[in-house]
């Protein structure tokens, strides 16, 4: 894994991000999908 520029920490690092989509309802959240992007 080589380290990437993060804008959220303002310089190289090896970092990662997820992303998810939830339904949403008056009282409760269910996942539908999640996604792990890693740097490098």
């Amino acid at each position: 894994m080589t380290r990437q520029y993060c804008g959220a920490l303002g310089e190289r690092a090896n970092y990662q991000v997820t992303v998810a989509v939830h339904a949403v309802g008056d009282t409760a959240s269910f996942p539908l999908q999640q996604r792990l992007f890693l740097s490098g």
